[in-house]
């Protein structure tokens, strides 16, 4: 206790000379440790035994995975626009149907009535007795209008622009009496959904006696002729990166189709992205199915025309030493190079620097400087 309290004690005669016995010590003990912990990627000492390594060479083409939305325009599931109880259904799965052929019909009641049906009657019968009396009523307004005395005086002219604003009051009525049997006829053919083309009913999703409300899926109906499409949405950057000339590859239940793309969007969509689209031949229309996603292998150009430069993995691009850091096969030897990085673009990254496309690179992050290599052509 006595030695501790002496030295506490010189320490408050000299305050300022233990801070900078202190801070040197802080410091000799910083070197030492970076120094023990930053690995060289050169001058490193290297076992007899080469490393076997995977390459990854430039001038061979590169693949990006993506996945894509499956489109099939022809495939189309009738809904309910009205809530009632299925009275009747026509088609059964695997059917054949024809453009307009009914698919089935929906009631108010359990019997088998709507309202629809009552209103487009009574509709129908104001047009008839429309169509029975505008003649007659027509002739005598005319009739009335001819007896008016044709003279200049302001009464006959009166007269005579009163019987001609009720004929055009019947005209009018007379439409308005149509336009209204044609909305009760919209309302209810509702009530009996058709198909939109002709097709084969895919799957039927109702039964005689259920209960439908507006949107409840009814039928779906595939067209004798589909067009498949596949639409992969994808970043500026990759965009400028995608490779039109090669084909794609589309991986779906075990099979590899390969595709060109059909087009690729010149503005952005909604979510700020480019669309690449591709048309799948007929052949394989019933491999896929609406809606889903399957996933593709984009290739992409390595080498840029522009500033971008090349396209590494990310993997093979090491940070040593402060510096970004790629190896180079040379023979069977790896060889340190340093490079610029640039933008990441999903498991690659541009790099910048004395690289060419017959460069075999190292993805291997355990290699360094002078090591010897086997070069893994798997």
């Amino acid at each position: 206790m006595g030695y501790i309290r002496g030295i506490q004690e010189k320490i408050q005669q000299r305050p300022f000379v233990f801070f900078m016995i202190l801070v040197v010590i802080c410091v000799i003990i910083f070197v030492i440790g970076r120094r023990a912990f930053v690995v060289e990627y050169k001058n490193v000492t290297h076992d007899d035994a080469p490393k076997v390594v995977t390459t990854f060479q430039i001038d061979r083409p590169v693949y990006t995975e993506l996945s894509g939305k499956v489109t099939k325009d022809g495939v189309v599931t009738v809904v309910s626009h009205v809530g009632g109880i299925i009275h009747k259904v026509y088609v059964d799965n695997g059917s054949t149907v024809r453009f307009g052929q009914k698919i089935a019909y929906i009631s108010d009641t359990y019997t088998g009535a709507n309202r629809a049906d009552v209103a487009y009657q009574i509709s129908q019968e104001h047009v008839t007795n429309s169509d029975e009396t505008y003649a007659k009523k027509m002739s005598i307004i005319d009739d009335k209008r001819d007896d008016v005395n044709k003279t200049d005086s302001l009464t006959s002219e009166i007269a005579r622009k009163q019987y001609t604003i009720q004929k055009r009051d019947m005209e009018l009525s007379r439409e308005v009496t149509l336009l209204q049997k044609k909305n009760a006829a919209i309302a209810a053919s509702l009530y009996r959904p058709k198909s939109p083309f002709s097709g084969v009913v895919d799957y039927v999703f109702v039964s005689r006696g259920d209960t439908v409300h507006p949107g409840d899926k009814i039928v779906t109906i595939n067209a004798q002729e589909k067009i498949v499409t596949i639409s992969v949405h994808i970043s500026t950057a990759l965009a400028a990166m995608i490779d039109v000339s090669q084909p794609s590859v589309i991986t779906v239940e075990d099979q590899k189709i390969e595709l060109l793309p059909t087009h690729l969007s010149e503005d952005v969509a909604d979510d700020q992205s480019y669309v690449l689209t591709f048309t799948v031949p007929e052949e394989y229309s019933d491999v896929f199915n609406h809606n889903e996603y399957v996933s593709l292998s984009v290739p992409v150009q390595v080498m840029s025309e522009g500033n971008n430069g090349v396209l590494l993995p990310v993997d093979a691009v090491r940070l040593m030493n402060n510096k970004s850091v790629i190896f180079i096969a040379v023979g069977d030897t790896a060889h340190a190079m340093e490079v610029t990085r640039g933008k990441v673009v999903g498991s690659f990254i541009f790099v910048q620097g004395d690289v060419s496309r017959d460069m075999r690179v190292i993805v291997d992050r355990n290699v360094y400087d002078g090591d010897h290599i086997v070069c893994d052509d798997k």
